[in-house]
């Protein structure tokens, strides 16, 4: 999905590259049927530090006792108690959900709306104060949950800064729009010896070509398949996608019902190259994708958060990160050396995957960097740009990391709340710019492969924005 968490779950795969905020799963608002539909935290790994993560002794035989609750519990204790009218057992719970939740500020919101209905006021605006420097807005005035703090003379002051948090920031302009509103964009790529652009339409399962003068044509057509991300491989004269069968999809083909694909087109005529499944049969979602220079394509995974290669002639794609390590694998970026592999795990923030060898750790972010619901990442000059579509207000992020790639050093927002930003989603670099799509519109397509309401599609917007 958006590469994203996308609230609903998309028919056959929780595509956690395709989901949205804006329906029923929310980072931080989260209701007890959507937190309980969240995968378990992953087991602990391996980081570069520590490569082999310690074995405890064997435990001296003790009686059985119940199994501590996990955050998904704790939460549904929680709001069993806010509808109770119980402030204090809610603020207990939702404390303890904290204490084991992986992300905890997913629940900071949450976590504000109980301290202000517990009398403890200035907890409760310290914990939005730290929402606001997150950069992640709130409608404050529309919970109640947060009444208790009108009175207090710094609430005036936050709600200005969520309210700025709306405000346009950024030099991006749209470089183009397409004529068909239902498109349903998401991925993008560029051919440099052509100019062309390549954009992945989801509702009609096809990949369009814009070039240089405007003009638009099908490119290919993936037969009961959406295509996701792009990458064009211009040495060897190919664009790479990877697909899947989604409910989105205006005409579904029972030959491709549960199937994901990585697929390679011929750039000169769009013939079909080559179609290569991963191993292991269904359940599984291709997401995104990148080719390195020699030609192998790193292809992710958001349902089982493997990360697989293509190596240039091979018929197979081989693991270098397998299932389970990560939770929501999406976008790919390789750093300067070309030898390890930035991930943006969707729900969890980044990862870094070694090329050769499967090590991979945790990339650590500054306190004022909330690095989940990251879709699109490409690299550029030694850095890296994202593009964050985990929650409002979409905007696109650069950084960069310390050489030995665990942590983010610093981080720049180049753009926030665009006026044509409707769920962004991913992007290429031309030169030192980079264009990306504005408006996916993936919340305005039902599961029954329609639009819910024409009327309201806006026309699909690719976004400049200069990086230098």
């Amino acid at each position: 999905m958006p590469r994203r968490h996308r609230a609903s779950l998309l028919a056959l795969f929780s595509l956690f590259s395709l989901f949205s905020l804006f329906s029923l799963f929310s980072l931080f608002s989260l209701t007890p049927g959507a937190l309980a539909a969240q995968p378990p935290a992953a087991a602990p790994t391996a980081t570069a530090a520590d490569p082999t993560p310690a074995v405890p002794a064997p435990a001296a035989p003790a009686t059985p006792t119940a199994p501590a609750p996990d955050a998904r519990e704790l939460f549904a204790q929680a709001m069993a108690a806010r509808e109770a009218g119980d402030a204090a057992a809610y603020l207990a719970r939702l404390e303890a959900a904290a204490r084991v939740h992986p992300e905890p500020r997913q629940l900071g919101f949450r976590l504000a709306g109980a301290l202000a209905l517990a009398g403890r006021t200035d907890q409760a605006l310290d914990r939005l104060d730290e929402m606001a420097r997150l950069g992640i807005w709130r409608d404050l005035a529309a919970e109640p949950d947060f009444a208790p703090l009108r009175s207090s003379p710094r609430w005036a002051p936050l709600l200005r800064r969520f309210a700025a948090l709306r405000e346009h920031v950024g030099a991006g302009r749209v470089a183009f729009r397409l004529a068909e509103r239902d498109l349903l964009l998401e991925g993008i790529a560029h051919d440099p010896a052509s100019g062309d652009f390549f954009l992945g339409s989801v509702h009609h399962g096809k990949v369009v070509r814009r070039r240089p003068d405007g003009m638009t044509s099908d490119f290919a057509r993936l037969a009961g398949l959406a295509p996701l991300g792009l990458a064009v491989d211009a040495p060897r004269g190919r664009l790479w996608t990877v697909a899947a069968d989604l409910p989105q999809l205006a005409r579904r083909a029972e030959a491709s019902r549960g199937s994901t694909f990585l697929l390679a087109f011929d750039l000169s005529d769009g013939r079909e190259l080559a179609r290569v499944a991963p191993p292991g049969g269904p359940g599984q979602a291709l997401n995104d994708l990148i080719v390195a220079g020699d030609g192998t394509v790193f292809v992710s995974d958001g349902q089982t958060g493997a990360v697989w290669a293509l190596a240039p002639g091979a018929a197979a794609l081989e693991p270098i990160l397998p299932p389970g390590e990560l939770r929501s694998a999406g976008g790919l970026a390789l750093d300067a050396s070309g030898d390890r592999l930035l991930v943006a795990d969707w729900s969890r923030g980044l990862a870094m995957v070694e090329r050769h060898g499967g090590r991979w750790w945790r990339v650590t972010t500054p306190a004022d960097l909330f690095p989940v619901g990251i879709d699109g990442l490409v690299a550029h000059r030694g850095g890296f740009v994202a593009i964050q579509n985990g929650f409002l207000p979409s905007r696109v992020l650069r950084f960069e990391l310390a050489p030995d790639g665990t942590a983010v050093t610093r981080f720049t927002v180049l753009e926030r709340a665009h006026p044509d930003h409707v769920e962004p989603t991913l992007g290429v670099v031309v030169g030192d710019d980079l264009y990306y799509v504005a408006n996916s519109q993936w919340e305005e397509f039902g599961e029954d492969g329609r639009p819910r309401a024409p009327e309201r599609l806006a026309a699909p917007a690719v976004i400049r924005l200069p990086l230098r």
